[in-house]
């Protein structure tokens, strides 16, 4: 039951973010895995997907992240790439949606998330002002 609404949470999260982002330079961050945490025997399966969605509200210079379920306390690094500056936090995910202030001074941002067990996601966030 608590996974229910739980979820039903995330969505209605997802759905006003959603409608938020359709404006000017909102967008949808897309995140990829940089490193997993496995042997490297191949194994023949589907491509992972990134249990980690961002969406950038430019109202509110802020990233939202949704988690698709609790990885424990993540690592985000976001790195303005044109002055070197970056932000730095732990973050739990076990609400589903966290939100994270962004500057306003770049228009170009790598954002790095790291699980405790080490795999990394990595998303390019360009800011269109």
């Amino acid at each position: 039951m608590k996974r229910i609404v739980r979820l039903f949470i995330m969505m209605c999260c997802l759905a006003t973010i959603h409608i938020y982002a359709q404006t000017g330079a909102d967008q949808v961050v897309d995140f990829h895995i940089e490193k997993q945490g496995h042997s490297d025997s191949p194994i023949y399966r589907a491509p992972s997907i990134p249990p980690v969605q961002g969406y950038y509200i430019s109202l509110t210079n802020t990233l939202y992240l949704s988690f698709s379920y609790d990885m424990g306390n993540v690592n985000v690094t976001i790195e303005n790439t044109e002055t070197g500056e970056f932000i730095s936090e732990y973050i739990p995910t076990d609400s589903g949606v966290q939100s994270i202030p962004v500057g306003t001074y770049s228009r170009l941002y790598v954002i790095t998330i790291v699980r405790g067990d080490g795999q990394q996601y990595s998303a390019d966030l360009d800011i269109d002002k």
